[in-house]
């Protein structure tokens, strides 16, 4: 879905089925990635675990910092401050609306280059 939403705006998009597979994209791009989009209930490996492992570099180095942004349907207040706890930087809720997701990946964007 996401995907096809990113296309209108002229943004491309690798999916992976799960934390699992993300990582090991992660680790297999010759160019790093932008930014990541990240489900919360996954199999093999959820959302907050891969956002873990991303962040103590298990996806490579170059990807330790990448803004990360979860997409899911946990609306609570309790489930946001865990993904922030995990270390995503942003939090949309399902269904996600393409307006309001291509200005969360823009600002997180243009901070994260500002930063580096």
């Amino acid at each position: 879905m996401a995907k096809m939403q990113l296309s209108l705006y002229g943004l491309s998009c690798d999916v992976a089925n799960d934390g699992q597979e993300c990582i090991e994209k992660m680790l297999e791009v010759s160019k790093p990635y932008d930014i990541v989009l990240m489900d919360i209930q996954m199999p093999r490996l959820d959302g907050y675990a891969a956002t873990k492992m991303i962040r103590c570099g298990d996806a490579g180095s170059v990807h330790k910092d990448i803004p990360i942004v979860a997409l899911t349907a946990h609306v609570s207040l309790d489930e946001q401050q865990l993904a922030h706890a995990v270390g995503m930087n942003s939090h949309i809720n399902k269904p996600v609306e393409s307006v309001k997701l291509v200005t969360e990946i823009y600002r997180l964007l243009s901070s994260y280059k500002t930063a580096a």
